[in-house]
């Protein structure tokens, strides 16, 4: 694992008159957690999209080691796990169907899919509703769904966006 630098990064959403980033220099390293605090719109969100790549036209250099993250990516999709702001799972599917979709997604299965939904689904304390439908749950448990989701793959960078928003302590 290695760790995550971000060199000067900037970002400025089409049309906008300020830098949302501005020239963001950090490093998280291997094992390392790191939180982003700030107000609302202070770029946070933003910051996740771009080191995901879900957003274009950033400047700067994101790394995970000594490469480029978008080159570590595309040899290793797995090694990024994002658990989103916004629920991101299919509300009509049961609990066990949400983490089957996203495990095969993500190369998993067999007994590998089966171990990683155990174990994950354990984690996250959802065992009990597995059979439910998404959409049923609680705010709490929908959250703690995307964190399973999330873990599925083991991912050696976990970005988690605002995770604990309605999660019961």
């Amino acid at each position: 694992m290695g760790t995550l630098n971000l060199e000067g990064v900037s970002f400025r959403y089409p049309g906008g008159d300020e830098a949302v980033l501005d020239r963001i220099t950090l490093a998280i390293p291997a094992g390392g957690i790191f939180g982003l605090l700030g107000p609302n719109g202070a770029g946070k969100t933003t910051l996740i999209a771009v080191i995901t790549g879900q957003l274009r036209g950033a400047t700067g250099v994101v790394r995970f080691g000594d490469e480029p993250f978008a080159r570590v990516r595309r040899a290793q999709p797995r090694c990024l796990g994002l658990v989103p702001q916004e629920y991101a799972f299919y509300p009509m599917l049961s609990c066990r169907e949400n983490l089957r979709f996203f495990g095969a997604v993500q190369g998993l299965a067999g007994d590998e899919l089966r171990r990683r939904i155990a174990a994950v689904a354990a984690f996250a304390r959802i065992d009990p509703v597995l059979a439910r439908r998404a959409g049923q749950l609680s705010g709490g448990l929908k959250r703690r769904l995307n964190l399973a989701i999330g873990l599925l793959a083991e991912p050696e960078l976990l970005l988690l966006d605002e995770p604990t928003v309605g999660v019961d302590p």
